[in-house]
């Protein structure tokens, strides 16, 4: 048996659009010569946003500090956290309202469709925030009608941390080969 390798350096609907995508490719007759360079530019290509409503979640984790979590929890200022390539979790930007958000989102959704075209699809990931993801969701709609959009639930890893309310945006882009 000859195993490969891949580091997936994602969580949630992220590794599972990129089990998918091996199973397509698998099942579409590619060899490990071709599957395992395109599986690594897919990883590199998809990317999760997640915003954090409770920032005390951060704090409890060890992510954030007391006096900054209250402060923003004062002002209504949610950071929105971005997974690296490197597999770490950064702040990518920080916002004040949940309109503000789906704007932002709508804006790296709408870059990234123009760079991928039709192999980017969307999905959220939610801890216990279904109906929010469902907002998002249909905010989406509104603009992309045709949009297939995944929902899910968070990774227990980043739901502890994000806790209850947190939304990830989930760009998921397939794999190049055909």
């Amino acid at each position: 048996i000859n195993v490969h390798l891949i580091d997936t350096k994602a969580v949630s609907i992220i590794i599972a659009h990129e089990v998918k995508e091996l199973i397509r490719l698998i099942e579409s007759g590619y060899k490990a010569e071709q599957i395992i360079p395109a599986m690594n530019q897919m990883i590199q290509d998809s990317e999760i946003y997640v915003f954090i409503e409770d920032l005390n979640n951060l704090v409890k984790g060890g992510r954030a500090k007391a006096a900054s979590a209250f402060i923003g929890s004062v002002l209504k200022i949610y950071p929105i956290l971005r997974f690296e390539d490197d597999g770490t979790v950064d702040v990518f930007e920080k916002i004040r309202t949940e309109g503000k958000i789906k704007k932002s989102w709508l804006r790296i959704y709408e870059e990234a469709r123009a760079q991928f075209g039709d192999r980017l699809h969307l999905g959220f990931a939610h801890g216990d925030a279904y109906d929010k993801a469902i907002e998002f969701r249909d905010f989406f709609l509104e603009n992309y009608p045709n949009e297939d959009i995944i929902i899910r639930y968070l990774t227990p890893v980043v739901g502890v941390h994000g806790g209850k309310g947190a939304l990830g945006m989930g760009l998921l882009v397939d794999a190049d080969l055909d």
